[in-house]
């Protein structure tokens, strides 16, 4: 019996790159997406490639575009193998500097909007006989350290960590495994069009003018010249799924590997040193109270 999957954030991306793979490896994609008018390109590598898969709207904040979903999946299948929340977005900036309206859209996209997908077609995922079905949620390498100005979005990331530590718990009875896949930077829309900064942040008047200036210089490089491809957070995807007794932690992309070692093994003095040193904020010095400059 062929595997069903359904992914959220499929328009592009990794959730894209996912349910190209998943379908080209015999399972029954449910592709899912806010606005289907976005599919385009999902549709044409598709074809390209000879697959089939199910495009399927479906907004994570949206709980009426969920029962829906799960309405087509349980009409057309009966059942779900595996269920992967991929849909997200981040903002970018400093945490004095967001509305309460940010903070909360954050939030309900990255952690209440798993949360809803998840309940909501858990019935259909204890009803599957496959003995490796899988809940992953993509995470990020965000979920074990903060990059600076990015604590917002990590803030998200580290919930969803938590949750699925407590899925794994409360889905091992009936056979379900959860794992979290940690992408490191990965060449998407995430770094562009998908990422947002604070309505309200005024370079102009800002004393955090020289450290967001700094970050976001460092975040444009490794959103585009020392990013990975989504392909390759799609093959740890695809690898969760398929394994007999999968871990929580699937880390996967550039500096993931180092990051995760020196959080086990450096002092974690070391860690957020090396962070500040990666986003550009180590040369600037101490920033006086007057003037909102740097000194050094």
């Amino acid at each position: 019996m062929e595997p069903v999957t359904l992914i959220t954030g499929c328009s592009s991306g990794i959730g894209l790159e996912t349910a190209l793979l998943l379908a080209s490896r015999g399972h029954r994609v449910y592709a899912t997406m806010r606005d289907l008018s976005r599919g385009a390109a999902l549709r044409e590598r598709a074809a390209a490639a000879g697959v089939e898969l199910e495009p399927l709207t479906l907004d994570v904040t949206a709980p009426a575009t969920i029962a829906a979903a799960v309405a087509v999946v349980e009409e057309r299948e009966g059942r779900l193998t595996n269920l992967v929340n991929n849909a997200g977005f981040s903002y970018f900036g400093i945490l004095e500097h967001f509305s309460e309206d940010e903070i909360r859209d954050q939030f309900d996209t990255n952690v209440f909007g798993p949360l809803r997908v998840t309940r909501a077609f858990l019935p259909l995922l204890r009803r599957d006989a496959s003995t490796r079905r899988t809940l992953v949620n993509v995470t990020s390498l965000n979920a074990r350290v903060v990059y600076p100005l990015m604590g917002l979005y990590a803030a998200t990331k580290f919930a969803l960590l938590g949750l699925t530590e407590e899925w794994r718990h409360e889905l091992r009875p009936f056979g379900i495994r959860a794992v979290s896949v940690e992408p490191g930077p990965i060449e998407t829309k995430f770094g562009g069009g998908s990422l947002k900064r604070p309505a309200g942040y005024d370079p102009a008047g800002s004393p955090y003018r020289p450290i967001v200036e700094a970050a976001e210089e460092s975040f444009a490089r490794l959103t585009t010249r020392d990013a990975g491809p989504p392909s390759k957070v799609a093959r740890k995807i695809l690898r969760a799924i398929e394994a007999r007794n999968p871990r929580l932690h699937w880390p996967c992309g550039p500096l993931t590997k180092v990051s995760t070692l020196s959080l086990r093994f450096a002092p974690y003095g070391f860690v957020e040193w090396a962070l500040r040193r990666n986003a550009g904020l180590n040369k600037i010095g101490r920033i006086t109270h007057e003037e909102g400059v740097g000194e050094g």
